[in-house]
């Protein structure tokens, strides 16, 4: 096919042979022939439809007709070729310019898109502002970019203000609102103006939990040389005070930290703080030293007056208070006893006053390195006999009684810090009884006297357990009388709960023995007076012969024994205790033991049994 010029052309092809030739155009050699085309005229009549033609014409293309996509039009006046790109390409923009020469639109300055089957041009607005060949980013939403957007973060030196999160630091970078570990170097404090440990007014405002072993605390009221504190407690603190004279050792007793009594929060004092297996607290009396390896705690909730702590005769921790002032005040690994002063048979510690529920911020050291025994004078009616562990006396004949001692009624035996025998307590009562039992008031003792019986019948004779009772330490003589076989009869000392008849005891039991055997002492438990429970502990105790004195002590954690546990000890002198029992109070009662007593039970019939009470000391 040949490109034409001009007007409309059209093709006619010849018909039937016969049809004459109408003026044309003859086919050049370089023309396709098909669809029987012949000649091309200048109608374009009979064009073949979807052939691809090239176009000529003044301008820009128009309408045609015939034309089909993929067609070429060449305007010879603009010198610009045109692509046909649809059937049929009428006017444009069916026609699209090919050249490159295409007349942008818009303005200077703007971009160009394409806008469906056109380009248009636009103006970059909002946040953006453009200038060939850069485009300007001023900010987000409307908002303006801070300085530091184009700013490089990662230089330190373009950071001027502002706090950096804690977060963003790296862990070695030392802060002051956490804990800091320091690995390697040395940490250099010379240059320092000051270097302030943890402070505190007095010892009671140390805090009491939150610690870690090794902090060092400084308690300003302490006395100058001894206002350091070490913390050995992780989690909870435990604080000791660190004294030191000449050499950095104590110059005096008051710097020791043996037997220290520590105020560690407003309600709890802490004896001998920081006692172990290897730094232990120890006290001696006489020839016994008794050993504590761990601290012991009193704690204070309803309270007012002043406080002893020491220890005493039989090794026990005591804090003694008047129980009528000190209506709740607990121990831990101590005792807490009803009295209005020091013991007098014991090694005393400190004093300590409350106000108002709440122990003042000090007390009074007790401690001392020497002491000795009080000055007793002979006299016609007191003569005593003095040994290295006791006083006793050889004569006594209604003369004054020596203070801090219990004298019997015109007898021999003695009570006091090393030999607890002495007249029982006013007020003992008959709590049970069977048959023709007695009890006599005999050489200022009192003696039960249980007769032959067969069967378990406890014959007991004590009193009410006082509110504010911590304690009972009695001495008692047993013996089988008249038969030389004694078949099944013991004595004792125990608890009992008087609404059910429940009883707790330690016995010197006499199985199968002469008289005069010994036997162990045994713990048992007893439904009431006639029946028997369980062996609570069988020949745990010290072994105690027949006829021969033995003590027991009784003790409450609590004072008046209606809460927390009781304690059984048995002792072959008085001084020297063994503890062999300590439960709660209800483990064996049904509610709490609410009497203590000295009991005896004849259980055979072959004899009657004696049990002279020496001594019923309540504290």
């Amino acid at each position: 096919m040949r490109l034409l010029t001009g007007t409309a052309l059209c093709l006619f092809m010849a018909m039937q042979g016969a049809v004459a030739q109408v003026p044309g155009i003859p086919m050049q050699g370089s023309d396709m022939v098909s669809n029987g085309r012949a000649i091309i005229n200048n109608a374009f009549l009979f064009l073949g439809n979807g052939k691809v033609a090239r176009w000529t014409g003044v301008g820009a293309p128009g309408s045609i007709p015939l034309s089909v996509q993929g067609d070429l039009y060449y305007d010879t006046s603009g010198l610009h070729t045109y692509a046909c790109y649809s059937t049929v390409c009428s006017t444009a923009p069916n026609w699209a310019r090919i050249d490159g020469l295409v007349t942008a639109p818009g303005s200077n300055g703007q971009l160009v898109y394409n806008l469906s089957t056109a380009f248009a041009a636009f103006t970059p607005g909002g946040d953006v502002t453009f200038t060939a060949p850069n485009f300007t980013v001023t900010g987000t939403g409307g908002v303006a970019f801070a300085p530091s957007a184009t700013t490089n973060a990662l230089n330190a030196s373009n950071i001027s203000s502002g706090t950096l999160p804690a977060a963003r630091l790296p862990a070695t970078v030392f802060q002051t609102n956490q804990s800091n570990t320091v690995t390697t170097g040395t940490q250099d404090f010379s240059a320092s103006l000051h270097f302030i440990p943890k402070t505190a007014a007095n010892v009671g405002a140390l805090p009491a939990t939150g610690c870690a072993a090794g902090e060092i605390a400084m308690v300003l009221s302490a006395t100058l040389g001894q206002q350091i504190y070490e913390n050995s407690g992780t989690g909870a603190c435990v604080w000791t005070q660190q004294g030191g004279g000449g050499g950095g050792g104590a110059s005096w007793a008051s710097q020791l930290n043996d037997w220290l009594i520590t105020r560690t929060s407003a309600t709890v004092l802490t004896i001998c703080q920081g006692a172990s297996s290897t730094t232990p607290c120890a006290f001696r009396i006489g020839t016994r030293v008794w050993t504590f390896t761990a601290a012991s705690t009193v704690t204070l909730t309803t309270g007012t007056g002043l406080a002893y702590i020491a220890g005493d005769a039989s090794g026990v921790i005591g804090v003694y208070v008047n129980t009528a002032n000190f209506t709740s005040v607990a121990c831990s690994g101590c005792t807490v006893f009803n009295a209005t002063q020091a013991p007098t048979d014991g090694v005393v510690f400190a004093s300590w006053n409350a106000t108002a529920n709440t122990w003042d911020s000090t007390g009074t050291d007790l401690r001392a390195v020497f002491s000795n025994r009080g000055k007793f004078v002979a006299s016609a009616t007191i003569t005593p006999v003095i040994t290295s562990d006791s006083i006793s006396f050889n004569a006594l004949g209604g003369g004054p009684t020596p203070s801090g001692f219990y004298l019997t009624s015109g007898g021999t035996s003695y009570c006091g810090p090393t030999f607890q025998v002495c007249t029982p307590a006013s007020g003992l009562t008959i709590l049970t009884t069977a048959g023709s039992s007695t009890v006599n008031a005999s050489g200022g003792t009192q003696v039960i006297q249980a007769k032959a019986a067969a069967g378990d019948n406890i014959i007991a004779v004590g009193q009410a357990i006082a509110g504010g009772n911590t304690s009972l330490t009695v001495a008692v003589n047993c013996s089988a009388f008249p038969s030389a076989n004694s078949v099944y009869p013991q004595c004792g000392v125990g608890f009992r709960e008087s609404a059910t008849g429940k009883l707790v005891f330690i016995a010197q039991p006499f199985y199968n023995h002469l008289q005069g055997g010994s036997s162990g002492l045994t713990l048992y438990s007893f439904t009431n007076q006639t029946t028997f429970a369980s062996t609570l502990s069988s020949n745990t105790f010290t072994y105690i012969g027949m006829g021969t004195i033995w003590w027991a002590k009784l003790t409450c954690s609590v004072a008046g024994c209606a809460t927390g546990n009781i304690t059984i000890q048995t002792s072959p002198d008085g001084v020297n205790w063994s503890q062999g029992f300590t439960e709660a109070v209800g483990g064996h009662f049904t509610t709490a033991p609410n009497q203590w007593y000295a009991y005896g039970s004849s259980s055979s019939t072959d004899n009657d049994l004696y049990v002279d009470i020496m001594s019923f000391l309540v504290q």
